[in-house]
């Protein structure tokens, strides 16, 4: 089994925290992807780096348009979404992917949540098309599926 991590920051933030985040992940083994919305200027400055599987989508706009897109690049069954400029750490990806082997849609902290895929990718093209209002995702999972957000 393995997981896509996503990182969906808001568009101003610095490049060092996303290069920070990418370098843990791509420490760990379940880890198979990482999906990064960046803007233009990040973008380029992340091709410099050595960069191992890592996919990079183009910011428009900071929404949630723009996670939908970065979904839509998502490889892997289950995917954590870290919004959050926090350090993240190995062991907190580690016990959010156990957990996310056994339940759909896990709460780990601020700024780091587990999903299945497609019950994201649902909740999210539901809410857009019907013009729902998007809080967050663990808010529109919990309120469009019959799935409560698990808090560690």
């Amino acid at each position: 089994m393995a997981y896509t991590a996503l990182l969906f920051h808001p568009i101003d933030t610095s490049f060092d925290v996303v290069q920070t985040q990418m370098r843990v992940l791509q420490t760990l083994s379940d880890c198979k992807q990482i999906v990064v919305c960046v803007d233009t200027s990040s973008m380029e400055q992340i091709l410099k780096t050595q960069i191992v599987k890592t996919t990079l989508v183009t910011a428009q706009t900071g929404s949630y348009d723009d996670l939908i897109r970065c979904l839509n690049a998502v490889r892997q069954e289950e995917v954590i979404v870290i919004t959050d400029s926090e350090a993240i750490t190995s062991l907190q990806m580690d016990t959010l992917y156990q957990h996310l082997q056994t339940y759909p849609a896990i709460r780990a902290c601020d700024g780091v949540e587990g999903y299945d895929t497609r019950l994201l990718v649902f909740s999210l093209k539901h809410a857009l098309e019907h013009g729902i209002v998007i809080e967050s995702c663990a808010q529109i999972v919990a309120d469009l599926t019959d799935t409560p957000i698990q808090v560690l």
